[in-house]
């Protein structure tokens, strides 16, 4: 969201013609770089499905154990419920995201996808939460954890990218609980994400993925299609795309598409002409032979 020159007047400004350093640049962030040449070797190569999406709607106040009063989500179904029809995957919805489903899907699903409510505790770090229907679990459960294999972790929640700054740790996050539980890679929020606008943003770095792209790529695509898109100018203000950063590994997920489709239609066309050019060559031996 930092601006490369001096914008216009105030009063003269639209949000969706600033010079933001997203226009040239992407980035990346990583909370250490022997943390992610670590994670990095510990890729696992085959996974049952791309994608295991959870969607809680929160259509009454889940029976957690603190009783926070949560608001009904509009659009987190329709976000995780498209990405599944751009890469394939396995979606747990309203009641079925619960808990439980969340802690037996952390090593067979490529992407690792929670469309949700977060809680920041910035007194007590490791009480700051991810809500699931049923309950919730916080940054010192996800430190505790089995082992995450996936490859990436979207928390596409409210600021699960923030937390306490402690020296020689770095920010005790939602996100950095993820990525100390095995995820080598995360796109996280830095803070109070819209609901709608997150949801444009999230199936645009799905696509961007499906084709190839290096996941960082992926996201900065992502923001300038989404501002580059926007009708109304105030939608374009960085709070609406901004929040969300790409942390850890940033290699591609899947193969580009001209390897996998257009390489072997090349190839099927090849062999067809050589086999035509040695049935050309045996008939006419035979007529002249």
């Amino acid at each position: 969201a930092l601006l490369q020159k001096k914008p216009p007047k105030i009063s003269e400004v639209r949000y969706d013609k600033l010079p933001y350093l997203l226009n040239n640049y992407q980035i990346s962030y990583a909370y250490s770089a022997i943390l992610s040449r670590e994670l990095g070797n510990l890729k696992k190569e085959n996974f049952s499905s791309n994608f295991v999406g959870f969607a809680p709607v929160f259509e009454r106040n889940p029976g957690s154990r603190d009783g926070t009063q949560l608001d009904r989500l509009l659009y987190n179904l329709d976000e995780v419920t498209i990405i599944d029809s751009i890469i394939g995957g396995v979606v747990y919805s309203g009641t079925m995201a619960t808990v439980d489903r969340f802690q037996n899907n952390l090593q067979e699903h490529k992407i690792l996808h929670l469309s949700t409510h977060a809680l920041l505790d910035d007194e007590f770090p490791l009480n700051s939460k991810i809500y699931f229907d049923d309950d919730f679990v916080t940054v010192g459960e996800i430190y505790g954890l089995p082992g995450i294999q996936s490859q990436l972790a979207v928390l596409s929640a409210c600021s699960t990218g923030g937390g306490e700054l402690q020296g020689g740790e770095g920010i005790m996050s939602l996100s950095r609980a993820f990525m100390y539980a095995g995820c080598p890679s995360l796109v996280t929020s830095i803070w109070n994400v819209d609901d709608e606008n997150t949801s444009a943003l999230m199936i645009d770095f799905y696509r961007n993925l499906q084709k190839g792209k290096q996941q960082d790529k992926a996201l900065w695509m992502a923001q300038n299609t989404y501002i580059g898109n926007i009708t109304f100018s105030r939608f374009a203000h960085p709070y609406y795309w901004a929040a969300f950063v790409h942390v850890g590994d940033k290699m591609p997920l899947f193969e580009k598409e001209h390897y996998s489709g257009y390489y072997w239609s090349i190839m099927i066309v090849l062999v067809l002409l050589i086999l035509m050019g040695v049935y050309y060559r045996r008939s006419h031996s035979l007529d002249f032979g």
